[in-house]
């Protein structure tokens, strides 16, 4: 049987060769491992009007850098003839002109540099794929790339952070945000999160903390929209194998909420901070509680600061010794609430039965504190994001 290449295969052949291998080897490895395609007429004629584009673009990209060449090296000569008519001395042609000649060199350089890729390229394209929707070559995230092209074909997306798969499928983040950290402010975010939630979604892509680490922060920081996520949706694939860092959620048709049973506790620790502890019933239970902290800032003395700035930080600790025993980077998912109201939406990551998180108040001008009134958890929830592989 006769397959087309879709990966360099040591044995066989490069990415886009057509190669001879029986029909035994072809149905049980090539095939199925997706090292090849087999060689069907349509297959034959894709792979021939995408090398021909692949080619056209890298030519075009090759007479561009030749012709930047040919129109930056004449500059400097007519620069220098100008100047000598002008009768400037010696040492003041050649401080004009050696700070020109040097970035003309360095466009020269550049220019060679292109065109040396660019026919490397038309060569053989090895270590390289050319992908059309993205009018480019791209190098180790190809296989990425086609995975996550596969999972979301004829899906709607919607990515708290967006990506090449976007570009590829035309579908950009539908609320204007590129990525969930700018949406500031409570109009911009309840914009944001409504659009989310009107919006009739097939697929959710978000980065996962176990390939960046900021999107621990990111979720916490954020939780006004993750809480919906993990209310709704469930993680169905990843991209960790083949070099991405995305995790693909689809909705679950039910509400995720465990009802696990809790108790809160609030505990004033001798520094001024204060632990909060969310205990489940079941020690064994691992996941994530929605909790709303009912708080505020209590000043050491009675002096008004009405410029001071006043900050409330928030550790994540079972989260972090869970980082730690995983030999993840810590303190990667600690964040800050708001000093400007009295009640907030917190996810506390529970690991065999107790999750905890320690506020600590942070003060520009004299010494404030933490004060917790109260502590309620919302609901409980796998959490996927941590304990999903």
């Amino acid at each position: 049987m006769k397959v087309i290449l879709l990966q360099d295969e040591k044995k066989l052949g490069k990415k886009g060769d057509v190669v001879e291998v029986s029909e035994g080897y072809a149905r049980n490895y090539v095939l199925p491992k997706k090292i090849g395609v087999e060689a069907t007429s349509k297959n034959l004629n894709d792979l021939k009007l995408q090398r021909a584009n692949a080619d056209k673009v890298a030519l075009e990209q090759l007479n561009d850098a030749k012709a930047l060449a040919a129109v930056l090296a004449p500059a400097c000569i007519i620069k220098a003839v100008l100047l000598v008519c002008q009768k400037v001395s010696f040492p003041q042609v050649a401080a004009r002109i050696v700070p020109a000649g040097c970035a003309v060199l360095g466009a020269a350089v550049l220019a060679v540099g292109m065109a040396g890729q660019v026919q490397t390229r038309i060569g053989g394209h090895e270590g390289y794929t050319f992908v059309p929707e993205l009018g480019g070559w791209i190098g180790d995230q190809a296989e990425k790339l086609a995975t996550e092209k596969e999972l979301t074909a004829g899906k709607r997306l919607f990515g708290t952070y967006s990506s090449a798969l976007e570009a590829m499928t035309g579908q950009l983040q539908p609320t204007g945000t590129d990525y969930i950290i700018h949406a500031l402010g409570d109009r911009q975010r309840l914009a944001y999160l409504q659009t989310f939630q009107q919006g009739n979604f097939d697929i959710v892509v978000t980065p996962s903390p176990k390939v960046a680490p900021p999107e621990r922060w990111s979720r916490n920081a954020n939780w006004w929209f993750y809480r919906e996520l993990y209310r709704y949706w469930q993680p169905v694939a990843n991209t960790f194998q083949s070099g991405g860092m995305h995790l693909f959620w689809e909705r679950t048709g039910t509400d995720n909420n465990l009802n696990v049973e809790t108790t809160t506790a609030a505990t004033l620790q001798g520094d001024g901070t204060v632990l909060v502890t969310v205990t489940a019933a079941d020690a064994d239970f691992c996941g994530v509680a929605d909790v709303t902290l009912h708080y505020g800032l209590v000043s050491s003395d009675s002096m008004d600061h009405p410029f001071d700035r006043q900050f409330l930080h928030v550790t994540c600790v079972t989260e972090n010794e869970l980082c730690a025993a995983a030999e993840r980077d810590t303190n990667q998912g600690d964040f800050y609430l708001p000093t400007d109201r009295d009640s907030y939406e917190v996810p506390i990551t529970i690991s065999n039965g107790v999750g905890q998180i320690l506020l600590t108040a942070k003060s520009g001008s004299g010494t404030v504190y933490p004060q917790v009134n109260a502590v309620e958890v919302n609901a409980t929830y796998q959490d996927w994001e941590y304990f999903f592989e």
